[in-house]
């Protein structure tokens, strides 16, 4: 994943996949963090898969789905 807002880039995220959360994800200066959530892939679904990402004081929510 990478932060692509105009904003500076934030020093860590948190991220919610399904029901798994992860706190405190530092990104790279260039604003880049690999998501990790070994539980749930998108392969072994066949339903969409709620994802959220909070930083700062702004969030945002998608569904990955596979094609």
């Amino acid at each position: 994943m990478q932060y692509t807002g105009e904003e500076p880039v934030p020093e860590t995220i948190d991220y919610y996949i399904d029901s798994s959360a992860v706190t405190g994800r530092t990104l790279s200066e260039n604003g880049y963090a690999e998501l990790t959530n070994r539980g749930n892939n998108v392969e072994q679904h066949d339903e969409e898969i709620d994802v959220t990402i909070e930083w700062e004081d702004d969030s945002e929510s998608f569904l990955l789905t596979q094609d």
